[in-house]
């Protein structure tokens, strides 16, 4: 029982982070009378409202604990061709290929968008997420016994790809990761080794991400930007600010409270398509709607920034992340049980297709997901997620069936 819930206390420890960056939001909102980070000076919404609106988060973060409950088997189905050398440098290669293809016409980093070149190969891209793919292949191996060949390396590529196009909010999902891994062989051998390992990891990962957060934003500014940043770096301003970003950038309190505000504007886009409904947004709504010849509307994080945010906050600290609980708020009555409906469906979706692979590092990743993609209402980057889960077991079908026929014709000959 005791290996079976190893990652319990961590998902609870990521849970409390986001529930005391949402409490201190909302304290220092009524308090100054006005919204922070990315609406910050916009005028807020009486305490009541901002405060209904705080436990409607909470439960939502609450709620995620009932969601993807760990089962007896560690590895998944298909371990075989999953922690493969062959299988481990297809995912390299893939990673490479978009690392290439990112570096040749700077496309995909943060603050821009997959259009600025590439032609047709973007299009690739739109269908394989290295990033995701990547993060799934990561998780399904977690629990391997054996050392994996290239996993190591495909780890490195990952931070190099990320840290260069201007992102490190996907390390949150190695953390996640590497946490719950630490903590299950913990339960097996708790020893002064791990503990005092823990003791100098915790406080050296964040001055690292401090600077890794630093650096990021200076990224986006061009190249320049990062030499005079660094050259005129103050150690404890970085540090100090970057918990206050953290904390800006986990609370999802002030974005709803903004569209509360905005309700009456927000919900007449929505009716007359100017913004797009909750399911438009990702790869295969958008294909369908090209194919129909229909515009889905602006994707709500994107209308948000664009008429709502000062344009510099896209350059540095922006999030977009609009809360899921803030549909609940903008939606006309009658799509409120259709958006319920979607998010469910999406959650089961989610879960069924990590079934076909088996394993508890791809439940451990999934709950991450939601927590990261869902509830901030990233609508199209859970999608994506689920798509590439997809992908996965298409490319571990194939690698099964290559392996399968080759050992009969093997023995055939």
């Amino acid at each position: 029982m005791r290996k079976l819930y190893s990652s319990l206390g961590v998902k609870l420890l990521f849970v409390a982070l986001y529930i005391t960056a949402n409490i201190w939001a909302a304290l220092v909102i009524i308090d100054k009378n006005e919204l922070i980070a990315d609406h910050a000076s916009w005028p807020a919404p009486t305490a009541e409202q901002i405060l209904y609106a705080l436990m409607l988060i909470i439960s939502s973060y609450i709620l995620i604990f009932f969601i993807g409950n760990e089962k007896e088997e560690n590895e998944p189905k298909y371990k075989k061709i999953i922690n493969s050398k062959a299988f481990s440098v297809t995912i390299f290669c893939i990673q490479l290929i978009f690392f290439a293809f990112v570096i040749i016409y700077s496309a995909g980093s943060a603050g821009g968008d997959m259009d600025k070149g590439g032609g047709a190969l973007r299009f690739i891209f739109y269908v394989i997420n290295p990033d995701m793919l990547f993060l799934v292949y990561y998780a399904a191996t977690m629990y391997a016994k054996s050392k994996i060949p290239y996993r190591n390396s495909n780890l490195v590529l990952f931070f190099i790809s990320n840290i260069a196009r201007g992102w490190i909010g996907q390390a949150l999902f190695i953390v996640f990761i590497g946490a719950i891994s630490w903590v299950h062989s913990s339960n097996r051998k708790l020893s002064a080794k791990k503990l005092l390992a823990f003791a100098v990891f915790t406080p050296l990962f964040f001055i690292a991400a401090s600077f890794l957060m630093y650096i990021k934003v200076a990224l986006r500014l061009g190249f320049d930007a990062v030499v005079g940043l660094i050259q005129n770096v103050d150690f404890f301003e970085v540090l100090s600010g970057f918990f206050e970003i953290i904390f800006s950038r986990l609370q999802l309190i002030s974005t709803v409270s903004f569209q509360i505000v905005k309700k009456p504007e927000l919900t007449q886009y929505i009716e007359n398509g100017t913004v797009g409904n909750f399911y438009t947004d990702g790869l295969p709504q958008q294909v369908i709607y090209k194919l129909l010849g229909m515009s889905p509307g602006d994707n709500l994080n994107l209308f948000l920034w664009q008429n709502y945010i000062p344009g510099y906050f896209f350059e540095s600290q922006t999030t977009f992340q609009p809360g899921l609980v803030a549909w609940f708020y903008i939606l006309p009555y009658y799509w409120i049980l259709p958006f319920i409906v979607y998010i469910v469906f999406l959650c089961l979706l989610n879960f069924k297709l990590v079934s076909f692979i088996g394993g508890n590092g791809l439940r451990h990743l999934s709950w991450f997901a939601i927590l990261i993609f869902l509830i901030p209402s990233w609508l199209g980057a859970y999608v994506s997620f689920i798509w590439s889960l997809f992908v996965f077991i298409v490319m571990v079908s194939l690698g099964y069936t290559i392996n399968t026929n080759f050992r009969f014709l093997s023995k055939k000959w």
